[in-house]
């Protein structure tokens, strides 16, 4: 309790002239101070797990459990192969897999298991045209579909009347910092209730398009293709949606004199979808200069589109100065255009017989900008989305002042106006060959 008052001394069981304990819980001279559990604390307090090894001589005991994890997966896929004509074969291909995990006490929870449940759906035709010896064409279509969810599940009855965000479950409690802690050593006393940042679901959408062209002419290999993929990505992704209240220390949460709370205004929807298109395109010519020198010669180009969410729900900073950031029409940033990614290499033999071959290769490479990378800007900045945060006078287990109090400081993530896409230089070099050894 003397920590406790040095660290916030307007707790009510603090003297704030002193900043120590108030004499009627630490009378002078006594060696033990009794700190009365206030009757709002009590339901919750009852939640942590009770020991279950012998006391250690100072009031201190164990709790140690080894639940089981549960893990079951399911995959299935299913191919066709047909030779339509001489000329003409087509290839199809479909594969689901599903799967859940349950970890039991999430990150050392007394009241909930986590539930991770995934559905990957992959499908794919191609089409391959034989026009001549020389020429060859191949068509493909791909559809893909993954879904993820995240969200943890009660397992105590008790939690039932227990929450802090009208219409949600039990929330989080949180001890010396907002958030999971204490089961790593961060804070006085283990996290109470669930993970703050859950639920999050995940829907993608991939279509894909592609066209290949293979033209064989004396000593040289062309290749020219393109590709076209539409990244639709759904996203339910935020924090504190089911409250969450912090206390500083242990004396803090008996005496019920919460530091904080957080938790969306009513009515908040953080579901985002997620829109971008990626184009591709690309010319390579494999040229044989002698038997055993040929060089590969390539250029790719590549664009993404700037991405936007369909319901027009975008927001950014554009400027470190600005007091708010400012809501969008058309994308959430603009993506530069510039992806040029030419390819150069060789396969030289070192003898006549071919068992020995000197590679080498270099490339340029960029890092698309893809919707994973500006989930927090999507889901998480005002005005489409805020977290209130009481952090003068919340009061537990509901606190009528979170609405009613002064607007908190905002809280998001932001991204450039103008985003240019990291580049990489990928370059190699190998030697293989087979060599006999007499015996």
């Amino acid at each position: 309790m003397q920590d406790s008052c040095a660290a916030t001394k307007t707790q009510a069981f603090c003297d704030p002239a002193t900043a120590k304990p108030l004499a009627s819980y630490c009378p002078p001279g006594a060696l033990s101070c009794t700190l009365p559990v206030s009757p709002a604390i009590m339901p919750y307090l009852d939640l942590f797990q009770h020991p279950n090894t012998p006391d250690a001589g100072d009031g201190t005991a164990f709790f140690i459990a080894a639940p089981f994890q549960v893990t079951k997966e399911d995959y299935v896929m299913g191919r066709v192969d047909h030779q339509i004509s001489d000329k003409m074969r087509l290839f199809a291909r479909y594969s689901l897999d599903k799967d859940t995990n349950v970890l039991p006490n999430f990150n050392g929870s007394s009241v909930a298991d986590e539930h991770d449940v995934a559905k990957r759906q992959y499908s794919t035709i191609q089409l391959t045209n034989i026009f001549r010896p020389t020429l060859v064409n191949s068509f493909r279509f791909s559809y893909n579909r993954t879904f993820q969810n995240f969200d943890d599940v009660l397992t105590d009855p008790r939690t039932q009347n227990l929450s802090f965000v009208p219409g949600e479950h039990f929330g989080t409690i949180s001890f010396g910092t907002q958030g999971l802690n204490g089961s790593n050593g961060s804070g006085p006393l283990n996290f109470l209730g669930i993970d703050n940042g859950a639920p999050r679901e995940y829907w993608t959408g991939l279509f894909q398009e592609g066209d290949d062209l293979t033209y064989i002419k004396g000593r040289h290999s062309v290749k020219i293709g393109a590709d076209i993929r539409r990244i639709q990505d759904n996203i339910i992704s935020s924090g504190n949606t089911r409250g969450d209240y912090t206390f500083l220390d242990i004396p803090g949460f008996l005496n019920n004199t919460p530091i904080r709370f957080d938790a969306p205004p009513p009515g908040a929807n953080s579901y985002r979808g997620i829109r971008e298109t990626l184009f591709g395109t690309y010319f390579q010519d494999d040229f044989k200069v002698t038997q055993r020198l040929t060089l590969n010669l390539g250029l790719r180009y590549e664009a993404i589109s700037d991405p936007r969410e369909v319901n027009g729900k975008m927001a950014n900073l554009l400027n470190i100065s600005d007091p708010q950031p400012t809501v969008l029409k058309d994308s959430y940033f603009a993506v530069t255009k510039k992806d040029f990614q030419p390819r150069v290499g060789f396969a030289w033999g070192l003898n006549g017989s071919g068992t020995t071959v000197l590679r080498a290769g270099f490339g340029i490479f960029h890092d698309h900008i893809l919707p994973y990378a500006y989930t927090a800007l999507a889901t998480g900045t005002p005005p489409n989305w805020t977290t209130l945060s009481d952090l003068t006078n919340p009061v537990f287990p509901l606190d009528t002042n979170l609405t009613t109090g002064p607007a908190p400081p905002f809280q998001f993530n932001a991204y450039p106006a103008t985003v240019k896409e990291p580049t990489k230089n990928s370059y190699n070099l190998t030697l293989v060959g087979s060599f006999t050894v007499a015996g």
